[in-house]
């Protein structure tokens, strides 16, 4: 430093140097401490060089005043900066926003068209069905129809229609009555179930009530609180008058000062005012007419405004005092940090349930997620009533609004191996019916392998699954589904409209194997040609673990007539005789020799066929024309 030519040092003592080599230390420490990157822009890293500036400016008390003005410089400037900073990301936000509106504009308008086009479609069958149901009262107006005895056909009709009974077992008695015991008892478990699970419709109606009493004290509630809010604003305009009235040095009359006030707050909200003419400037009780004056101002009296708070009346109002009611003036971090902390104190105390409709609420759905859905699975309660982690899924249906599909794959199983673990299929319903779920071939699979665990409620799995597999789109496994409930008709009906492979019909006939669906798949159905032949399907049963059902299918080929083998054989088109010979190999090894001997016969009745060996044959085909 140089003063008159004379250089002055800055540090003249060894406590100024002290000072600074202590000073550079805690600068080091603290940014060592916090991980401060040494070059960017870094809050911690200003932080602590504010705090440093603060040490200087306790320590050098005779420039005190002046670094204390560099400071507030310093202060105001970056705070300048954050708050340009964050209106850029405000403007940023709002621009993504409005640049997102015209997709948005488009994917409504294509639902829109979507949802029209499917109203047509069902005004068009309820017309087509009433049309049907109007001619068929008719009908039945002009003459009953009799009640002929049913034949055998049509018996055999009624009982295919039994669900989760075989042929064999529609026929057989003993089956038909443990079949009967086990309706019997669903049905005492539907009645328990509805007297002890559920509750008359009054009970609703009787909350509805309440919840619109509620929702009408809430509306008076809040019209009460704008007109406190007015009350406020008006008294906080006059005491400012009244204090910049007291600290005048002019010292107007009182009356006249607060009369020329109240005309302004008037004005300023857009309503008359008038003096009483029973005040006048000469009352010598001026403390009682201010007072009454006042009381008649808020009261209305003085031709004012009402308290009803308009559009205009908002921007008069303290803006601290309804920050907390203002959306555009709340910090969201801020929000979702109380949010999650509420949640984590509700956890903490034990209060599951509340903790778990806290949760399915939470905004944006920062609380909906695997996290959260871990916490609760870890937490273990023995008191008798819902899981914690059920109690989380069921939240999370109950919040989601009707159709929406609220979770994702993980959570969808995870949901419902939680309620299958713990005998709530009917939560599962209810979830499936009111697509709730993201459905998933996975989640079609884990119903269908809990219905093989439990036969009590596997057709309502199947059910299920059934609803899964056909949105996805996993038709094999749906036609699986219907043949397993034993809806086989329905199922060969399916499996023709939408013309199955091979390999997706051998994929039904395995999972299921039914005589009723061989035969179905080997004959012709309408119009429609057989998916399978005889020769392939026995074949292929044959050479695994279902060989007693290709034996039952040719013994009833057998059965139906003489030459019916013969011409199931000659039309096949899919199986050589080499596989025929190889079915007749087949039925020799596992004693039916009857079988063997037609197919030998048959094959070796045709022209240029030769017997290479006992119960075998081969077609030789002639080489010279």
């Amino acid at each position: 430093m140089d003063f008159n030519s004379k250089t002055v040092p800055l540090i003249t003592s060894a406590r100024d140097r002290d000072f600074l080599k202590s000073l550079y230390e805690f600068i080091a420490g603290e940014k060592e401490s916090l991980c401060c990157p040494d070059e960017g822009s870094d809050e911690q890293r200003h932080t602590v060089y504010s705090a440093a500036f603060d040490k200087v400016i306790d320590y050098a008390t005779s420039y005190k005043t002046i670094l204390t003005a560099i400071k507030k410089e310093y202060d105001c400037l970056i705070a300048s900066i954050k708050n340009n900073d964050r209106k850029v990301k405000v403007a940023r936000g709002k621009l993504k926003t409005m640049m997102a509106q015209p997709t948005s504009l488009m994917y409504c308008r294509r639902r829109s068209v979507q949802l029209q086009e499917r109203i047509a479609i069902i005004q068009k069958d309820t017309a087509e069905v009433q049309a049907k149901l109007k001619r068929l009262q008719e009908f039945r107006k002009k003459e009953p129809p009799p009640t002929p005895e049913p034949s055998d056909g049509q018996a055999q009709d009624l009982a295919a229609r039994i669900p989760g009974l075989t042929f064999c077992e529609m026929l057989n008695p003993e089956a038909l009555a443990k079949h009967l015991g086990f309706l019997e008892q669903k049905q005492a478990d539907l009645l328990n179930k509805k007297k002890n699970q559920y509750v008359p419709v009054q009970v609703k109606a009787d909350l509805e009530i309440k919840m619109r009493a509620y929702l009408n004290k809430k509306d008076e509630l809040a019209l009460e609180n704008d007109k406190l809010q007015l009350c406020f604003k008006q008294l906080t305009f006059l005491n400012e008058a009244i204090s910049s009235w007291e600290k005048s040095t002019s010292h107007p009359p009182l009356f006249e000062f607060l009369s020329y006030e109240l005309e302004r707050i008037a004005e300023i909200q857009g309503s008359a005012f008038t003096v009483p003419t029973t005040f006048s400037l000469g009352d010598s009780k001026t403390e009682h007419v201010i007072a009454e004056l006042v009381l008649m101002f808020l009261t209305g009296r003085l031709n004012v405004c009402s308290f009803s708070v308009c559009d205009t009346d908002s921007c008069f109002i303290n803006n601290d005092l309804l920050e907390e009611d203002d959306p555009n003036t709340v910090n969201e971090s801020e929000l979702l940090v109380d949010y999650i902390k509420r949640f984590m104190h509700m956890f903490e105390a034990g209060d599951y349930e509340a903790a778990a409709f806290h949760a399915a609420r939470s905004p944006h759905g920062v609380l909906r997620n695997t996290e959260t859905m871990e916490r609760f699975k870890s937490v273990t309660v023995n008191d008798g009533g819902l899981p914690p982690l059920l109690l989380y899924f069921q939240a999370l249906m109950i919040s989601a609004q009707p159709g929406k599909q609220l979770l994702g794959e993980t959570l969808c199983l995870e949901g419902v191996h939680c309620a299958l673990q713990h005998g709530y299929i009917d939560l599962i319903t209810f979830w499936v019916t009111q697509h709730r779920l993201t459905y998933s071939e996975e989640l079609g699979d884990v119903l269908c392998s809990h219905g093989d665990k439990d036969p009590r409620i596997a057709d309502t799995c199947l059910a299920l699954a059934h609803i899964i597999y056909t949105t996805c789109g996993v038709l094999r496994k749906t036609a699986l589904c219907m043949c397993k409930r034993g809806l086989t008709i329905g199922a060969l009906e399916f499996i023709y409209q939408n013309n199955f492979t091979l390999d997706d019909t051998m994929f039904v006939l395995k999972g299921c194997p039914s005589l009723t669906l061989l035969q179905g798949l080997t004959q012709k159905y309408g119009s429609k040609p057989a998916l399978l032949s005889v020769g392939y399907v026995c074949h292929s049963l044959l050479s695994s673990y279902l060989e007693d059902l290709a034996f039952q299918l040719l013994e009833k080929i057998i059965a139906d007539g003489p030459g019916s083998l013969e011409k199931a054989i000659l039309d096949d088109m899919m199986c050589g005789t080499e596989s025929w010979s190889e079915i007749a190999a087949r039925c020799e090894q596992m004693n039916r020799p009857h079988l063997a001997q037609e197919i030998i016969s048959t094959l070796l009745s045709q022209a240029g066929a030769v017997c290479l060996s006992p119960g075998s044959a081969k077609l030789m085909e002639h080489v010279f024309m």
